[in-house]
């Protein structure tokens, strides 16, 4: 008698689910960002409300209108609902659903996914999932912070807290979102929102297995047996530093004599790396890109 693995019979499927609940994120959101009094001005055509909630909650950033201008406060506030939700979608939809429906899954499927959550065992996926969100809500929260002070110097408090709050979740959601019409434009020699921005968007893009590895590693406790990183975490590491180090060489190159022509030395450094930074999936940018030169904008 052949015995076969079991099946679930009824209900949705974790993918099913998946779809469904990005698929409803993206509705509701069309549909709050439809209303009057989530814009300035004229309502949202459905298309322009559809096309910015999809790009929020898939964190995808591209803009059919402007975030600032266009939309009122509560539209902001919903645009960035969209990215958080989308966000932390990526890192944590499927470690949730692994959560609920573990226990319909084969025990092929069970060491499936021992194997994909690297070498955390597979009893600690809720501690996992906590570990996420304090994690997510940790780093933004401090990135906030940091970018809520330094626009204190140039804005009201209440502001500078909406600002900090809004490219703190934008960046490390890798969004792109920004309430400014030119981005980071204005502020491409400020070191301290470039490298905040920076940071968030580095740690959002490593992965979140990537960052508990790392953080394992450096708070490793039994001298007796060093603790290594995963082949996983040191091909991240190598890879992004590579990407970044070899890419804000070649910017620099490249731009010197176009849109960084007559910068300070400085600023230049640090618009490649910021703009080098940006485009593996972030979206923020201080050059303008209609600016670069071909070239430039293949590397991107």
């Amino acid at each position: 008698m052949e015995i076969t693995e079991p099946q679930i019979k009824r209900g949705l499927t974790p993918h099913q689910v998946l779809i469904l609940s990005f698929l409803l994120l993206i509705s509701l959101g069309t549909f709050l960002l439809a209303l009057p009094i989530s814009t300035n001005g004229p309502s949202l055509s459905f298309v322009d409300a559809l096309f910015t909630s999809t790009s929020a909650s898939c964190v995808t950033g591209l803009i059919v209108v402007d975030t600032g201008s266009r939309f009122s406060t509560l539209g902001r506030w919903v645009i960035l609902l969209l990215i958080q939700l989308g966000g932390l979608g990526i890192m944590t939809y499927s470690t949730f659903f692994i959560l609920f429906f573990t226990k319909k899954l084969s025990f092929r499927g069970r060491e499936i996914i021992q194997q994909t959550l690297s070498s955390i065992p597979y009893s600690d996926i809720g501690s996992l999932l906590r570990s996420i969100l304090i994690f997510t809500f940790s780093i933004e929260a401090l990135g906030a912070l940091m970018l809520t002070f330094r626009w204190w110097l140039q804005y009201p408090l209440k502001k500078s807290i909406y600002l900090g709050i809004f490219h703190s979740i934008s960046a490390f959601c890798n969004a792109g979102f920004s309430p400014f019409s030119g981005s980071l434009v204005n502020y491409r020699s400020d070191l301290v929102i470039n490298l905040v921005m920076i940071s968030l968007i580095i740690l959002g893009g490593l992965g979140f297995m990537a960052l508990l590895d790392i953080k394992r590693f450096l708070l490793w406790k039994e001298k007796e047996k060093k603790r290594r990183l995963t082949l996983h975490t040191k091909i991240v590491l190598v890879s992004t530093a590579i990407l970044i180090g070899g890419g804000t060489i070649l910017f620099l190159l490249l731009e010197s004599g176009q849109s960084l022509r007559g910068f300070p030395p400085q600023v230049k450094l640090l618009s490649s790396f910021f703009q080098t930074v940006t485009p593996r999936t972030a979206g923020f940018n201080t050059i303008d890109i209609g600016s670069l030169a071909n070239p430039t904008l293949l590397f991107l």
